[in-house]
């Protein structure tokens, strides 16, 4: 039994190598192999000869009109979930893990697969009155730069009943940062409703416009994303000068992606959101607008049945609420969504990447004029979970954070 394991697995490996290095057997196997299998197992294989090298073997997604090159390269970073959020600051990478370590690293350096990340030295620990960073105590949910600011977002539980969201910032330097805060709330979700609310829905994406900045707040599993004077389930706009924030929009679950942006003059916000069991959702985020959770979703709760009634309602805009602009079943685990500047490809322009957690996938999306509907959606299977996604403009190259293996993905157009 064990011989015929071995031959059978030495059989696959050289076909697998075979059509590493001549496209015309996956072309040829098109019809029998789904393509994402191909990548699956192609990038297995690479890892599995690549097992002890740092720099991960190159896996080249299938997209139908460009030609992408992708690279692997992985990282030292504890495989706890989340791995981390990363942005971008002049020419270096930064990462922060997801209990808040921060590490940076230069651009030219990643590119070149020798990475030797930097810690910076911060006072999160003092900040939070913690003897030591740990997720079971303080979790991190987003990282952004804004010119040399650097913002934390982040769920910490205060006390064996309190679990909140939050934003720390501080001047952004390589040796020490004091962070100061910026959204600090009161309010709090109770951790003995549900003991896994340090991780679930929680939202806590941060992103910026002009002198306001945007903060997902998911429900924590409280059931107040319809109450309007609670913050859980909101999308919050704080003002960078006063602190005082304002709630712009509710019936959130827990929306994991924003992106913000300027189009004819007008603002757009979009975000992408974390169903139940199925039904995540790509939203079109308008101020005081509700988009119905949890009464309305095209998901069901987790202990749905085959042959249940729907205890969801298929359909918001009849109660009230904002349509989802898009809504997968089942689930992708959504997670970031970024605009594809123009100059990364003629084949992408006015293009939007999706990146996902479960699917493994980054979706490429167009949408109409006024951001009702998606005109056309493209799966580029990669096979990794991934959590966040960046874009070098000095180098037309987004770069994404990997969670099954950490590492970093760099994705860029030949075109």
């Amino acid at each position: 039994m064990k011989k015929i394991k071995n031959l059978l697995l030495i059989s696959i490996t050289i076909l697998i190598i075979l059509a590493l290095f001549h496209k015309k057997i996956f072309t040829f196997g098109k019809s029998l192999i789904p393509y994402e299998y191909k990548v699956l197992i192609k990038a297995k294989i690479f890892r599995l000869i690549n097992r002890s090298d740092v720099n991960m073997a190159r896996v080249m997604p299938f997209t139908q009109f460009d030609e992408i090159n992708y690279s692997e390269i992985k990282i030292e970073i504890e495989k706890k979930k989340p791995v981390g959020y990363l942005d971008i600051h002049n020419n270096d990478l930064i990462i922060v893990d997801g209990k808040g370590k921060i590490f940076y690293e230069k651009l030219k350096n990643v590119y070149s697969k020798n990475i030797n990340f930097k810690n910076i030295e911060t006072n999160i620990k003092e900040k939070f009155n913690i003897k030591n960073l740990d997720i079971q105590k303080l979790l991190i949910t987003d990282i952004f730069i804004k010119k040399d600011l650097l913002f934390i977002s982040y769920a910490f539980k205060f006390s064996e009943k309190c679990v909140s969201p939050g934003i720390i910032y501080g001047v952004l330097n390589y040796k020490n940062i004091e962070f100061k805060n910026l959204y600090k709330t009161d309010q709090c979700s109770d951790p003995e409703k549900n003991p896994n609310i340090l991780y679930a829905s929680k939202g806590g994406r941060i992103k910026s416009l002009n002198d306001k900045i945007y903060f997902t707040v998911g429900d924590y599993s409280s059931g107040l994303s319809m109450d309007m004077k609670s913050i859980f389930g909101k999308i919050l706009e704080i003002d960078l000068n006063t602190k005082e924030y304002k709630i712009f929009s509710s019936g959130h679950r827990n929306p994991q992606g924003l992106e913000i942006f300027l189009q004819n003059g007008n603002k757009i916000l979009l975000s992408t959101e974390h169903g139940p069991q199925g039904g995540d959702e790509i939203n079109n985020i308008k101020f005081n607008k509700n988009y119905g959770w949890p009464i309305s979703s095209y998901g069901e709760h987790y202990i749905f049945k085959s042959g249940d009634n729907f205890k969801l309602k298929k359909n918001h805009i009849d109660y009230g609420y904002e349509e989802p602009i898009f809504s997968f079943t089942p689930s992708i685990g959504i997670s970031e969504i970024i605009k594809v500047p123009k100059n990364f490809s003629k084949y992408w322009e006015e293009s939007f990447l999706i990146t996902s957690l479960n699917g493994r996938t980054i979706y490429r999306a167009l949408f109409d004029e006024n951001f009702n509907n998606i005109k056309n959606i493209e799966k580029i299977y990669l096979g990794q979970r991934m959590r966040d996604i960046a874009y070098d403009s000095l180098n037309d190259s987004f770069v994404i954070l990997l969670e099954d293996i950490p590492s970093l993905a760099i994705l860029n157009s030949l075109n």
